[in-house]
């Protein structure tokens, strides 16, 4: 049977009228509202579970593993898009929130073992953020599509490892 698809949704509301409140005064591209908007879109996959006759703890790992995704993609691609417009780098940034996704997904395992595939994918991901970091940083478009390559590699991990508990 299916679930109830709206306590996630219900969840959410804070984050995106967070989202909403700085967008309605043109600050939408401040890290605050980019975080809120992005995790909480992700309630939209955790409805999906719920529809679909998913548990609500794997409804939350979903939801946590895009959160922690976000969070560390997020916060690089600001970095290296402010590089390319002559700005500073911020190292200490990255490694807060590489650190804050490491934990968000490691909290996912934690809810449902089925989350270890995906927050693996988020750790892998991280690496190879870190590790085309390294390299110059190209044009903005090829930023874009490097990390929804990641994204798409942690999406299809997280969704093999809740098929396969």
């Amino acid at each position: 049977g299916t679930g109830p698809f709206w306590p996630p949704l219900a969840a959410a509301a804070p984050l995106l009228g967070i989202e909403l409140w700085f967008d309605m005064r043109s600050r939408g591209r401040r890290l605050v509202p980019e975080l809120c908007g992005s995790i909480g879109i992700g309630s939209v996959a955790a409805a999906i579970v719920r529809v679909g006759g998913g548990e609500p703890s794997i409804a939350t790992v979903v939801w946590l593993i895009l959160a922690a995704r976000a969070v560390t993609a997020i916060v690089a691609v600001r970095d290296q898009v402010g590089a390319l417009h002559g700005r500073d780098r911020h190292p200490g940034h990255l490694v807060v929130a590489d650190l804050v996704a490491v934990a968000v997904a490691m909290a996912a395992v934690g809810v449902d073992r089925a989350a270890a595939t995906g927050a693996s994918a988020v750790v892998v991901a991280i690496g190879v953020q870190r590790l085309l970091a390294t390299l110059p940083t190209p044009r903005a478009v090829v930023l874009g599509l490097r990390q929804s390559a990641l994204g798409l590699f942690v999406v299809v991990l997280c969704a093999i490892g809740v098929l396969a508990s």
